[in-house]
Parts: C-alpha cells; sequence; structure tokens
C-alpha cells in the first residue's frame, strides 16, 4: 500500500511543471461553445486580449521631431511582427494613414500632429500621444490561442522590444497584463497557503502524536496530497485559476482532520493496553466509516461543481474530489503502516 501511494506520489511530480498557472482566456469557455467560437475568431482575426503600452523616446526627444518618429514607427513595426501580438495602434499608423493624403506631406511634423489633434479631425491624434508629444501609447490585442510563455514574461518581452528600437516604456496596463499579474499571485498565494499550512500542522501533529515517528508519517501524507491533486491536474492540462487554487486547501482541512481523529483514537487505545500494531488496527477499523463517510459527503458535495458548464468550475470541483479521496486514503492506509501499524511489538503506552 505505501509503495503504491509512493509510486502514485512520484508520477504525480512530474505533473507538476505541466501545470498551467497562467492560462488562456480561452479555457475558461468550452470547447464547441458559441461564447469560445466567437473568442476563438476574434482572436485568430486579430487577438482578443488588449494590452496597453506607454513608451518615451529613448534620446528625450518629443514625437513631434523625425528621428523619434522614426523610432516609434520601427517598434511599431517590431510589435505587429511579434507572433503574440495580434494587432497593434500607435501614433505611427495615424501618421502613416495622414501622409496617405498628397498635401500631408508637405507639412512639417509638428504642424502635421497639432492639425490631426485637432476638432477637424476629431482629435485622433490625442489618443496615441500626449500635448507635450512625451509619451506616446500603444494599443496591442494579444493572442490567445498561441503557444507562449507566462504573460508576464511576454509583457517583459515585449518591452524589451519597444526598447531595441530605441524607445523607453513607462506604463502598462489592459486586461492581458492584469490576467498575468492575477495568476502570479495565485501561484504565490497557492505556495505560501501551502507552506503555512504545512508549518502549522507541523506542531499539530507534534502535540497530538506524541511520537517522532507517528509525526513524520502524518507530515509526509500531508505533503503528498498536494503533489496528489496539481499534479493530476497537470497531467490532465486542466489549468490552475483563481477559481481552481483553492481546492487544494479544502482537501487538506479533510486530510488533517482525518489525521488528527485517527492518532487521538490510536492514542486511546495504546493507553488502554494494546500494542503498537494492535492499536493501529483496531483505530483504523474503528474510525474508517467516519473517515470515508466525510470524504464521500464532502467529495460528493463539491463533485456537484464537476456538472457546471463552466471549465474553472469543472476543474475545481474534480480537484476537490480528487484529493478528499486522496485525503482518506493516506489517513487510512498510509499513515498506519509509515508509523509502525504494520508491527506486532510490545511497548510501553503513550504517556
Amino acid at each position: 500500500t505505501v509503495a503504491s501511494f509512493a509510486a502514485l506520489t512520484l508520477v504525480a511530480a512530474f505533473g507538476l511543471p505541466r501545470l498551467d498557472t497562467d492560462p488562456s482566456l480561452l479555457s475558461y469557455f468550452a470547447r464547441g461553445g458559441d461564447l469560445r467560437e466567437g473568442l476563438e475568431a476574434i482572436d485568430d482575426a486579430g487577438g482578443s486580449s488588449p494590452l496597453s503600452l506607454v513608451a518615451t523616446d529613448g534620446e528625450g526627444l518629443g514625437f513631434d521631431q523625425p528621428a523619434a518618429a522614426e523610432r516609434l514607427a520601427a517598434a511599431q513595426a517590431a510589435l505587429e511582427a511579434d507572433p503574440a501580438v495580434g494587432t497593434t495602434l500607435s501614433l505611427a499608423v495615424v501618421l502613416e494613414e495622414a501622409r496617405r493624403v498628397p498635401l500631408a506631406s508637405f507639412l512639417p511634423l509638428p504642424q502635421l500632429l497639432n492639425l490631426l489633434s485637432g476638432p477637424a479631425y476629431q482629435n485622433v491624434a490625442r489618443g496615441f500621444v500626449t500635448d507635450d508629444r512625451k509619451d506616446a501609447l500603444f494599443l496591442l490585442r494579444m493572442r490567445e490561442s498561441t503557444e507562449r510563455g507566462s504573460r508576464l514574461a511576454e509583457v517583459d518581452r515585449l518591452r524589451n522590444t519597444l526598447r531595441a528600437n530605441g524607445l523607453e516604456p513607462r506604463l502598462v496596463g489592459g486586461l492581458y497584463a492584469l490576467q498575468g499579474q492575477l495568476s502570479a499571485l495565485v501561484a504565490r498565494s497557492l505556495l505560501l497557503g501551502l507552506g503555512a499550512l504545512i508549518l502549522l500542522f507541523l506542531g499539530i501533529a507534534a502535540v497530538v502524536a506524541r511520537e517522532l515517528r507517528t509525526a513524520a508519517a502524518m507530515v509526509l501524507c500531508l505533503l503528498a496530497l498536494p503533489i496528489l491533486i496539481l499534479g493530476t491536474l497537470g497531467w490532465l492540462e486542466r489549468p490552475l485559476d483563481v477559481i481552481a487554487s483553492p481546492s487544494a486547501n479544502v482537501a487538506l482541512a479533510l486530510g488533517i482532520d482525518s489525521m488528527i481523529h485517527l492518532v487521538v483514537r490510536r492514542r486511546r487505545l495504546r493507553a488502554e493496553g494494546l500494542g503498537v500494531g494492535e492499536s493501529w488496527t483496531a483505530a483504523r477499523h474503528q474510525m474508517a466509516l467516519p473517515i470515508a463517510g466525510a470524504a464521500l459527503v464532502i467529495g460528493a458535495g463539491f463533485g456537484i461543481f464537476g456538472l457546471s458548464s463552466f471549465p474553472p468550475t469543472r476543474n475545481f470541483g474534480l480537484a476537490v474530489v480528487v484529493g478528499t479521496l486522496a485525503a482518506a486514503a493516506l489517513a487510512l492506509f498510509v499513515l498506519p503502516r509509515l508509523a509502525g501499524g504494520g508491527e506486532d511489538r510490545e511497548s510501553a503506552p503513550d504517556s
């Protein structure tokens, strides 16, 4: 039994690098649905997730100067060529369109910008450059269907693209960047939350078990639980988003509760004079129904989310079901073995 769970945990651990903590916007909608198909069509046509970049000229010039305008046009072309970018709009596009009018080519750049910033052209240039001509805005629509790294890594790469073309990025905004920050916060909070819970459980295990071997067995079982949950999601290619991430905490809570009740019951049986192996066997038999029943009730309750038409909610339900079943199995079958439940030797009762 212990070897089987150890093998399962090892296999699940290899699924952790496959876990997607920064899922595509498309993953929030079911395949074949109207919303998913419409979003995919928009994404293919020119990107679906907005991103805004504000940049200044690297040499401190205003964008009403020809040299700065040339660098702006070079950055525009580089962003358009990026495979993660669907559509890019900036002052460079406005100027290029304006110069298609024959007389516009005879106007100095400052005068042309003043004209495009006036009511005659509905202040179009003012949407892409500040009145002092120092800050220029790039409006991007990012593709969600292409292979990519994390959103924050993509944003950093686009910043470097601007720098490589003589501009200095100042501000970043838009849904794409916010999703990247949210994903990073989810991953960080998951690690911190699980870490804090496990550290807290170290103290609880020491107080409850009063034996080094039993306390160590409890901690090992608890460590295996998030690996089994998150690794399973990784192998199934289910994203871990802000909705699905609390599933590990739900399962850990059940695992802690089950192990505490089992260990406390075993201590009482030892105090009554039962041996090491006998006390674990009796405790497991007495607590099997309550622990399994709690796991089934909680798993069935959260399993209803698996019937949802919203993919993140389905993933949450799946993760809780996997976690609750694994928590019960670890408490009933693995913990007693690791703590010496297979031994028949006699020793003094716990104090």
